[in-house]
């Protein structure tokens, strides 16, 4: 008469056969998670190429326009450093008598040519500090306007792409940036301000960065 298996010989029995199958369930487990992993990253990928793309795009339609300030910028700064430059330039000074001439009068005479002498250069001190003023007061004038068009520059590169201005300063590298909209540079530059304006997330580094480097 056979035996009965006892319950310690079932449950091992039970055990090497559950085994597997709790495997395989792990298995297909890791494999979903990885297959949700790759395409969350893919999609990742896909909107980061979208954003650089737009990105792109914005940057070629602003390029003339930002040039034009730039140069216009550039303009104006050197036209600044060229006032500063600048130097007020006197009316010539009223010659004293040749004493060689003055010795062939009578002191009588040296005395009156001596005194309109004087008379002539109290007269070109006068003028010369009038046209000095209206000089100094016209040079302050050309100053402020300068400033005036410096800042208005400023302001208006600000105003198309934040990015190239900061604290009232030209941030060169991101100037040059988006002078050349180059795919991969513009990928590594700083945000120009309108992705966050429309809501957009930054570009990602894992994203935008590989396919800026697609051909």
């Amino acid at each position: 008469m056979a035996r009965r298996p006892t319950p310690a010989l079932l449950f091992a029995l039970g055990l090497a056969t559950s085994l597997p199958l709790l495997g395989s369930c792990g298995g297909r487990q890791q494999e979903r998670q990885a297959e949700r992993e790759r395409q969350e990253q893919q999609a990742r990928e896909a909107a980061g190429s979208r954003q650089l793309d737009a990105q792109v795009s914005r940057c070629k339609s602003q390029q003339e326009k930002l040039q034009q300030l730039a140069d216009q910028l550039a303009s104006t700064q050197g036209a600044l450093s060229r006032l500063a430059q600048r130097g007020y330039s006197p009316t010539p000074r009223p010659q004293a008598p040749d004493p060689s001439v003055l010795e062939r009068y009578t002191i009588s005479d040296q005395e009156l040519e001596l005194e309109r002498h004087q008379e002539a250069l109290r007269a070109w001190n006068a003028k010369e500090a009038a046209r000095r003023q209206r000089w100094q007061a016209d040079l302050a004038s050309e100053r402020a306007a300068l400033n005036r068009r410096l800042s208005s520059t400023r302001e208006q590169m600000a105003a198309l792409n934040p990015a190239v201005i900061r604290d009232n300063a030209v941030q060169s590298e991101a100037l040059a940036t988006y002078l050349a909209c180059d795919r991969q540079e513009l990928a590594q530059a700083p945000a120009d301000g309108q992705a966050a304006a429309s809501g957009q997330a930054p570009v990602s580094s894992s994203g935008a960065d590989a396919s800026a480097r697609r051909p």
